[in-house]
């Protein structure tokens, strides 16, 4: 965890201190003073600066899910293992009680429907277990691994990311805590269990086999991709060798803007779900990271996020699920003026005006409601196409669910713009595969791995197309031991990522000094501005940081002017 100077205001204070930070005019900031920490948090401070996820507000409105005699509690009843490590189980050992009829149960029946769900859990969470070196995973009654921590990262009050040391035998397990939400994801091997909260305190526990689920089509064979750039008169980037691995001169992440649109916030947040948008983004970037953490390159490819919010945009639902992705992603690439001709909007072009560049995002992905899997706009990025729809389900024509989304699509789809392509089976089995010499997966050592023998598994770029095994949450490495994770001089992604990792980290130059803009950071949606001198405000304008919304200024001065506001029951933090 890298330590920073930090000042915090948490929900129903506001923040006004030091590190350089002045105030001019009236700098209208509602709540308490917050005297600033000297320091972030240390592993040794964490125990009790987690809070607990019943110590908060709750992020939605209440469901009144819960029968009022069912026990639920949030404490777990911790013991001791044999190793002297202290653990709690995760999940309560209470029987929770759905009410008939009510959103949750209506929730839990339609994910008993999904192709692959095998069974489900209704539980609440011990959260007070993530503060803890080792925790039970009491998944289900034959399903209780004992897991150890291997990274926590705190990024605030009821804000927080867990994740356990990868072992063959007990699995991974990953967890993102966003104001007191938690997602889940465990696996080992074919198992998966995804977490989700379905209700006010109430958790599912789904237990799915991605190998039962229907193909899911991510559109990089010929006629898609390559053919959208020609389409709109851009040239494909050349494409480089992905090099060798090693340590990079200097390291940063690459900074990733989450847009959604209001469909997909209906789903996560209240028709399939009882989550937020932020978390899920967060989960999603989560996952990447402790992709390349289990890939060992972690200390040379990192991604962070910097601004979730929603845009005004409806979904385009005239074609297939194929097309309506293709348009979709075509508007979310490109600005008004720069669309094709016959193109009318205007559709999300302030993420192109305003919101890429006043927070430095080098990476813009678009979470949609949709039937198809994702779509990157090109393989290996340049700033001008470094853009990708996906989605946070997946829907057949009678707008049913599915397949569960565990995370990793995100990263596919992110992949390909480092340079990643499929795995080669791929367009060996399939005829209207045809690669050409200008294709950027033709002849190279940049694509996915299917595993067909002991143990079985597809990595993060392979898709499911002529490979029926599990996506595992590595990138492909012919030199990985004990096995190869795949092939030489034809399945390296862990190299091309490292390979591309500085460009795609310095697509977007973080700016000197930083005027904001007027804007409301609207409730639900993250914000983090970053500037090499100085982060202001102009004091003619108005930056408003409204109920549920969450900002961070990164800069060595920060100047607070009339127009700023963070409202009571935001958060705002800033850091030097």
């Amino acid at each position: 965890m890298r330590n920073k100077q930090a000042i915090t205001a948490y929900y129903g204070m506001a923040l006004i201190a030091l590190l350089m930070i002045f105030a001019f005019g009236c700098t209208n900031i509602s709540g308490n003073y917050v005297e600033s920490k000297k320091s972030a948090l240390s592993e040794s401070e964490m125990e009790t600066s987690i809070e607990t996820a019943r110590s908060s507000p709750s992020a939605n409105a209440s469901d009144a899910d819960v029968s009022k005699d069912s026990g639920v509690t949030d404490s777990g009843t911790e013991f001791q293992s044999d190793g002297g490590l202290s653990i709690n189980k995760l999940f309560s050992e209470n029987i929770i009680v759905l009410h008939k009829n009510t959103k949750a149960a209506k929730r839990v029946d339609r994910i008993k429907n999904i192709i692959g769900v095998s069974r489900v859990r209704i539980a609440t969470i011990n959260f007070d277990a993530l503060t803890k070196s080792a925790l039970e995973m009491n998944l289900f009654d034959n399903v209780m691994p004992t897991i150890t921590k291997r990274d926590i990262n705190i990024r605030g009050f009821n804000n927080y990311s867990w994740s356990s040391e990868y072992d063959h035998e007990t699995g991974e397990a990953n967890f993102t805590v966003v104001d007191g939400v938690l997602e889940g994801l465990y696996q080992k091997g074919n198992d998966v269990y995804r977490i989700r909260r379905i209700g006010e305190r109430i958790y599912i526990i789904i237990d799915y086999d991605e190998r039962k689920a229907i193909e899911y089509d991510c559109n990089t064979s010929k006629g898609s991709i390559k053919n959208l750039a020609k389409k709109v008169n851009a040239t494909p980037p050349n494409i480089v060798d992905a090099g060798s691995k090693g340590s990079k001169s200097s390291y940063q992440p690459a900074r990733i803007l989450v847009g959604y649109t209001k469909e997909a916030a209906d789903f996560v947040e209240t028709d399939g779900y009882y989550s937020t948008m932020k978390a899920e983004a967060q989960f999603f970037i989560d996952q990447m990271n402790n992709s390349f953490e289990n890939s060992e390159i972690d200390d040379d490819v990192s991604v962070e996020l910097v601004r979730v919010l929603e845009f005004d945009y409806e979904e385009y639902d005239q074609g297939t699920s194929a097309e309506n992705e293709l348009k979709d992603l075509e508007r979310w690439t490109f600005s008004l003026e720069e669309l094709p001709p016959g193109g009318n909007g205007p559709y999300m072009d302030d993420v192109h005006y305003y919101e890429r560049w006043d927070y430095t995002a080098d990476i813009c992905v678009l979470i949609r409601h949709a039937n198809a899997g994702g779509r990157a706009y090109t393989i290996e990025a340049d700033y001008t196409t470094s853009f990708a729809v996906t989605s946070n389900h997946d829907m057949d024509s009678q707008n049913e669910v599915v397949r569960i989304v565990v995370g990793m699509v995100f990263a596919h789809e992110v992949g390909h713009l480092y340079g990643c392509c499929h795995h080669v089976e791929e367009c060996e089995n399939n005829p209207a595969c045809d690669p050409e010499e200008d294709d950027p997966c033709y002849n190279t050592s940049d694509h996915g791995f299917c595993r067909t023998t002991t143990p079985k598994y597809r990595t993060i770029m392979a898709t499911d197309k002529y490979c029926s095994e599990t996506r595992t949450n590595w990138w492909s490495d012919p030199d990985w031991t004990p096995y190869a994770r795949g092939v030489a001089n034809e399945s390296d992604c862990s190299a091309k990522m490292v390979s591309r990792a500085d460009t795609m980290a310095t697509l977007v130059a973080t700016p000197s000094n930083l005027s904001l803009p007027a804007l409301n950071v609207e409730s639900g949606e993250y914000a983090s501005a970053i500037a090499t001198t100085s982060i202001s405000n102009p004091s003619t304008t108005s930056y408003r940081v409204k109920y549920g919304a969450e900002v961070i200024f990164k800069a060595p001065t920060i100047t607070l002017r009339k127009g700023f506001k963070a409202d009571n029951g935001s958060m705002f933090r800033a850091y030097r």
